[in-house]
């Protein structure tokens, strides 16, 4: 065997010494890796194992919280409406004009009581997020809205207006999602007001292209500019002297999201405006 033919088998040697070594590190390197990917897997198995605990808590903690909601303010609706079944007692007896106007007063305070009760109520309803789809008269669902909303608005001196609108006997939609978005931004605009003066509340509802637009205007106090970015909030008032529950519109953008829709606001000339777009049920 030549010289030349020993250095080249030293070198081929060489080589396949070099490589077997770095086959080794990478083998080592991911041997490593393999251990960190494991112990990455365990650790996700029981991080989710530890999430699936807690969204089960979670919802034991919204339904305790949902029934909480809707027996805490049915309980408490019957003392408030045994009160105000006493106090209307007083319209069939000879009394002082003071106490006339101390039972207006009092007539108020209930009814918004019963409004904040009933509030809590649709809340209670809405934690469920269940949608029930079927064909809905819009205008009976608007009516209903109307005599619900009539006493208050009778004692806030507002009228309240509805327009005929077109297509509306035959429209695939949640009843009972759209009559509480109805009632709250309707209310809203009876709520927020200078009762010494007669004021309106307009509905004007139809359905285009499959989705169902209802706007409600009202020229009540309007919407102050600082408080127009958190309107739809969580116990946002527009005012003190509402003697709202701050839910009313919480409500509404919430269920209107339930109904794939939108609502939104704007204020122009002394009147607000809300426009609430819902899509026909699938």
């Amino acid at each position: 065997m030549s010289t030349s033919d020993k250095e080249n088998i030293q070198q081929l040697t060489s080589l396949l010494q070099e490589r077997e070594t770095s086959l080794l590190e990478k083998q080592e390197e991911l041997d490593s890796q393999r251990g960190m990917l494991s112990a990455a897997i365990d650790e996700l198995v029981a991080k989710n194992k530890n999430l699936e605990e807690t969204l089960v808590k979670l919802k034991e903690r919204n339904s305790e919280l949902q029934q909480l909601l809707y027996q805490s303010s049915h309980g408490l609706r019957s003392p408030l409406s045994s009160i105000q079944g006493v106090i209307n007692l007083m319209d069939i007896e000879t009394i002082s004009s003071s106490l006339v106007e101390y039972k207006g007063h009092v007539d108020v305070k209930i009814s918004h009581m019963l409004e904040i009760l009933n509030s809590l109520t649709t809340l209670a309803t809405l934690i469920n997020e269940e949608i029930n789809l079927e064909i809905v008269d819009i205008h009976s669902v608007i009516s209903d809205c109307v005599r619900y909303c009539s006493p208050l608005a009778v004692q806030n001196n507002t009228t309240i207006d509805m327009i005929s609108g077109t297509g509306l006997s035959n429209f695939r939609s949640d009843p009972n999602l759209l009559r509480s978005i109805l009632r709250q931004v309707v209310m809203n605009g009876v709520i927020f007001r200078d009762t010494g003066k007669p004021g309106y509340v307009r509905i004007t509802p139809a359905v285009i292209k499959n989705t169902l637009l209802i706007t409600v205007q009202d020229d009540g106090e309007g919407i102050a500019p600082d408080i127009a970015p958190k309107i739809f909030n969580m116990f946002v008032r527009g005012s003190g002297k509402s003697g709202g529950s701050g839910l009313g519109l919480y409500i509404a953008k919430k269920a209107t999201e339930l109904l794939k829709g939108s609502i939104e606001f704007s204020r122009t000339e002394g009147k607000t405006i809300f426009v609430i777009a819902i899509p026909q049920g699938e």
